[in-house]
């Protein structure tokens, strides 16, 4: 599937949802290992999770031609979640929104382990951004998200809720094929919770921040 959906595009709900698939040798790697595809998301006029930076140029060219944005939304602070999001706030001039957790490490990016930076890339300081800390909810001209707590994968994780249409953006707190737990804040427990959170809400697409629809 890594393979077949590499640097394709999709939408749906006439055009107002955007699903970018995005990818290198090294990543079809970790695609092949894990069963996971690398991403951007976009709803209305923001853009979830741009991708690790070594997509840098890919996402670039998939976001050419789409309108104005309006925010960057981050569900957590990963490098393949971070990757571009300061960078994509800054060339737009939109805030980036996160939890605390997340604008820590947009702020301070922690060096990643050799393996992922050889992967992804290491995500790096990017000056004179608007960095706003997600509150319950998210609100745009064209887009309004309930913020739901979504931690367990890591501290900090957030999913956005768009009521409207039974939308959930789940970022990594669903895991589709491979269950994988290699940080050392990860907790099952705590995601177990959050998983029973999503249970409750009227869910009636869930969109992952790895292939995951």
């Amino acid at each position: 599937h890594a393979w077949w959906t590499c640097d394709a595009r999709y939408r749906f709900f006439g055009g107002k949802l955007a699903i970018g698939f995005v990818g290198s040798g090294e990543l079809l790697i970790t695609a092949g290992m894990f069963g996971e595809r690398f991403t951007w998301l976009r709803w209305g006029d923001v853009v979830i999770d741009p991708g690790p930076l070594r997509t840098r140029a890919q996402v670039a060219a998939g976001l050419a031609d789409e309108p104005p944005i309006a925010a960057v939304v981050c569900t957590h602070f990963h490098e393949e979640h971070i990757g571009n999001a300061a960078w994509l706030a800054k060339r737009d001039g939109v805030r980036l929104i996160g939890s605390t957790r997340t604008l820590e490490s947009v702020r301070r990016p922690e060096i990643v382990p050799e393996g992922r930076r050889i992967l992804m890339g290491q995500p790096v300081v990017e000056t004179d951004v608007t960095l706003e800390q997600a509150t319950t909810l998210i609100r745009t001209p064209e887009s309004l998200f309930q913020v739901i707590d979504a931690s367990g994968h890591c501290d900090g994780h957030l999913a956005l809720y768009e009521a409207e249409h039974g939308i959930l953006f789940a970022g990594d707190a669903f895991l589709h094929e491979l269950y994988t737990s290699p940080n050392c804040d990860s907790d099952a427990r705590v995601w177990i919770a959050t998983l029973e959170r999503f249970a409750s809400l009227n869910v009636r697409t869930l969109i992952g921040a790895h292939g995951c629809v």
